[in-house]
């Protein structure tokens, strides 16, 4: 389904947790989608779509290069390397979503490998997980922010979930997106027409 995007508010608090190396991808607008099915410690176990604009939560513990695209793995060296010390949570990008699209087979999934990081093998595993509920794809439009925010790193920000309420806000800034408006409604035009046409 496609969604009516509002203006964000100035701050936030909700933060999305994302691999690293899936976030870099997105900030260098190498790429417009994330896929979701929910973690283990969600409600119901299932992803919920629950904000529109929020920050990019990093993530190191998990990321496997044998679940990422081959075009990706160096830059995930370069992520690790990068990595903020114990006890830091540095963010620096933020997002927007214009659509989310429930995906239930694997030909949709397939259609949009070119727009996310994951392998597609990754992503078709994580639609067959429970595969009574369906797997999310987000197109984002990102956002880069002016300069990375620290904040400490919290015991509650922890566990298999999507979503984490940061206990300081962010300031949505728009001045450096990903990509501009042009480029990214061509990328989601292509995106939705390759969804049209699995």
């Amino acid at each position: 389904m496609s969604i009516e995007i509002q203006a964000p508010a100035a701050t936030t608090h909700h933060a999305l947790k994302e691999w690293a190396v899936a976030i870099e991808a997105l900030r260098a607008g190498e790429g417009i989608v994330t896929v979701r099915k929910g973690g283990i410690r969600e409600d119901a176990r299932e992803f919920r779509m629950e904000h529109r604009h929020f920050a990019f939560f990093p993530t190191y513990e998990h990321q496997n290069p044998a679940q990422l695209q081959e075009r990706y793995l160096q830059r995930l060296g370069t992520v690790v390397a990068a990595a903020p010390p114990p006890g830091t949570l540095r963010i620096d990008t933020w997002a927007e979503v214009t659509d989310v699209i429930e995906l239930r087979e694997q030909g949709p999934v397939a259609a949009l490998s070119r727009y996310y990081a994951f392998s597609e093998a990754y992503a078709i595993e994580r639609l067959q997980w429970r595969p009574k509920k369906p797997l999310h794809a987000l197109l984002l439009r990102v956002y880069r922010l002016p300069e990375p925010l620290e904040l400490p790193m919290l015991g509650s920000y922890g566990g298999c979930k999507s979503w984490i309420e940061l206990a300081d806000p962010l300031t949505l800034d728009r001045g450096h997106p990903a990509l501009a408006d042009a480029e990214y409604q061509a990328l989601r035009a292509n995106a939705l027409a390759a969804l049209a046409d699995a």
